[in-house]
C-alpha cells in the first residue's frame, strides 16, 4: 500500500523561520527545546530525554500486560484460592496431565448439564493422567456446594475472579480449556459440548 506524498510545509510554520517572529517568547523556546535539532544539526537534549522515556514506558508496559491465552501456546501460570478452603492451586502442578480447565457457575444451565460428563471423563481416564480443575465464578457457595455434592464432583475446584476473564477469553459459561501435559492450550470449547467431543480431544493427547 503507498500513500501520497504530503506537501512540505511553508518555512513560516517553522518555530526558526521567518515566522517565528509571530510567536510569543515562550512558545519559540519550547519548540526550540523539543521541534528538532540545533542550528548545528545536533539534537536537542530534551528531545531525546523524552524519547527515551517514551520508549522505556512502552517496554515495561509490554512486559508488565496481562498475556492473553491463546491456542497453541504455552498458558500463564495461575494461582488461585481453593475452592471450600485448603492450600491454593497452583495450575504448574498439573504440568504432566492432560488437564481440561473448566470455567463455570452454580447458575449456569449449560456448565450443570455438561459437568455429569465430565465427572465421568475424570473418572475414566485419570488413571492415564488425565486431570480436570473447575473454576467457578460468580456463584453463591451455598448453590455451588449443593451443585459438587449433587453431582459427586472428585477434581478439585478454585475460586476465580473477574480479573482474571480477559486474559482466559472468558466471555460466557461455560469456557473450557484443553491443556497438554507441557501446559499449552490445546483446545478452547466455547459452551457446553457433549462427552463424546472432549473425549475425542482428551484420548488424542493421552496417546
Amino acid at each position: 500500500m503507498t500513500t501520497d506524498e504530503l506537501p512540505a510545509k511553508p518555512e513560516a510554520d517553522s518555530a526558526t523561520g521567518p515566522g517565528a517572529r509571530h510567536l510569543p517568547r515562550s512558545f519559540q523556546f519550547a519548540k526550540r527545546a523539543i521541534g528538532g535539532p540545533s542550528r548545528r544539526g545536533r539534537p536537542r537534549p530534551l528531545l531525546a530525554l523524552l524519547c527515551a522515556i517514551a520508549a522505556l514506558a512502552v517496554l515495561y508496559l509490554t512486559a508488565c500486560g496481562e498475556r492473553t491465552v491463546t491456542i497453541g501456546n504455552e498458558v500463564p501460570d495461575l494461582v488461585l484460592p481453593s475452592y471450600g478452603g485448603g492450600p491454593e492451586i497452583d495450575l504448574r502442578d498439573y504440568r504432566g496431565n492432560v488437564l481440561l480447565l473448566n470455567f463455570w457457575a452454580s447458575w449456569c444451565p449449560p456448565c450443570l448439564a455438561e459437568m455429569p460428563d465430565i465427572v465421568a471423563l475424570h473418572a475414566e481416564y485419570r488413571s492415564r493422567g488425565f486431570e480436570v480443575l473447575g473454576v467457578v465464578l460468580r456463584s453463591d457457595p451455598s448453590v455451588t456446594d449443593s451443585v459438587i455434592a449433587t453431582l459427586g464432583v472428585g477434581y478439585k475446584n478454585a475460586l476465580g475472579n473477574d480479573g482474571m476473564l480477559n486474559a482466559w477469553r472468558v466471555d460466557g459459561f461455560p469456557t473450557t480449556y484443553l491443556l497438554d501435559t507441557d501446559g499449552v492450550a490445546r483446545q478452547r470449547y466455547h459452551g457446553a459440548r457433549r462427552r463424546g467431543t472432549f473425549e475425542r480431544d482428551i484420548k488424542r493427547l493421552l496417546q
